[in-house]
């Protein structure tokens, strides 16, 4: 009975889009904002970026005409991401996931619930953006929620909690990725640690 149990489960897990933990491979970041300064290779790019309380902390610079960003370098194919996260005002958050064209995909999050997008790379690239898949629900201000990710070949797939999922397939996705970002639009958001693992 265990045994039919788990393979049950197991098969529902692939089908709402996510990978069993058992394919997790080795660990590609293990970044904790525990300390006092940024760690390395983070990389503030735009607003202002500070660690408070054991997170890090995003905020919009209105002088700047552009949400604030921070970006790591990370080099993977299929990846599992966890991120806890706090909004504290700011309309939009991000993980951007990016390759040598560009920006190639992201997970955005507002007060409405959170999308999953195939991105346009660049100014001068002729892909159009595309919503791959997305799910409504409502974030509280203040409280902390855990967005887990998961880019495996072609599959993108975003889950909060037990009972928010979305999950759609895109043929542009199945390349190297280089690089991640934390976009924050507005005043501001909060994000505990980011780890992330390969997925074999």
């Amino acid at each position: 009975m265990r045994i039919v149990v788990s393979m049950l489960l197991g098969a529902a897990l692939v089908l709402c889009g996510f990978a069993a933990e058992g394919s997790r491979g080795k660990a590609l970041m293990s970044d904790d904002f525990n300390g006092s300064e940024l760690p390395k290779p983070w990389k503030a790019l735009k607003g202002t970026w500070k660690i408070v309380d054991g997170a890090l902390t995003g905020t919009e610079v209105a002088d700047d005409k552009h949400a604030a960003v921070i970006r790591r370098p990370l080099k993977f194919k299929n990846a599992a991401f966890e991120i806890p996260f706090q909004l504290n005002g700011a309309k939009t958050i991000h993980l951007s996931i990016n390759d040598k064209a560009g920006h190639l995909c992201r997970v955005s999050i507002d007060q409405k619930g959170f999308v999953l997008r195939r991105d346009k790379p660049n100014a001068k690239s002729e892909v159009k953006p595309a919503t791959i898949a997305k799910h409504a629900m409502t974030f509280e201000a203040g409280k902390w929620y855990t967005l887990k990710v998961e880019l495996n070949g072609t599959r993108f797939s975003a889950s909060i909690g037990a009972d928010h999922e979305a999950s759609g397939d895109h043929p542009d996705l199945g390349g190297e990725k280089l690089d991640i970002g934390l976009p924050v639009a507005g005043q501001s958001a909060s994000f505990k640690y980011v780890h992330a693992w390969e997925l074999n």
